[in-house]
């Protein structure tokens, strides 16, 4: 009940006029993570504005991490949020900023602390999209990478599904456990899958 509770408040705070709307409510959805983070972009004859002390545009923004969604948006007045663009949180990437070559006067105005690119594989208009962003803290940024990174198995043959990613199996058979990590499954039965190996499933009917 919180959780919706808190879903219905954020429809009415989030506005979705200038991008393609979401709708928010949904039973298997909720807010997992809340932070601020600023944007630094460059427009065009970005270096030319350097020399005249225009060194670079900062926007504050606002990230909101839903289980399944991941919502971009900037802060236009008290708890109300104008959208600027959203992405299926299973196609959202946070990388760090290995090295700031490449980026108009980054070695100049700009430190790699606390900055990541920002990756939307598919964002509101369907387009790959990155943005240089920064956290204001070191701890914020490595949560951050952490909640959108799925996790890596050291067994090359085992596959990790995020909880927010999972598939879901129905099962066609009844199965008892034969040991005591299995799990007994009837007809009809659903299950989230969050592990599985190369040998999943042998010996199943």
């Amino acid at each position: 009940m919180e959780r919706m509770e808190e879903l219905l408040l954020l429809s009415h705070q989030l506005d979705f006029k200038d991008v393609r709307a979401v709708p928010l409510i949904s039973a298997s959805r909720w807010l997992v993570k809340r932070g601020e983070v600023t944007r630094i972009w460059w427009r065009d004859n970005a270096e030319a504005r350097l020399t005249f002390g225009r060194k670079v545009n900062r926007q504050t923004l606002t990230l909101f991490l839903f289980t399944d969604l991941l919502v971009i948006a900037k802060k236009k007045g008290d708890e109300q949020f104008a959208v600027v663009d959203h992405c299926p949180r299973n196609l959202v990437t946070l990388a760090e900023v290995d090295s700031l070559d490449g980026i108009p006067g980054g070695g100049k105005y700009l430190s790699e602390s606390n900055m990541c690119w920002l990756t939307l594989l598919q964002n509101h208009d369907a387009k790959t999209v990155e943005w240089l962003i920064s956290f204001n803290f070191e701890s914020d940024r490595l949560r951050w990478i952490e909640q959108v990174t799925p996790q890596q198995s050291h067994n090359p043959e085992e596959k990790i599904y995020e909880e927010w990613d999972c598939p879901q199996v129905e099962g066609v058979a009844n199965y008892s456990t034969q040991d005591s990590d299995e799990l007994t499954l009837q007809i009809g039965e659903t299950a989230n899958v969050l592990r599985k190996l190369s040998d999943s499933g042998k010996g199943l009917p």
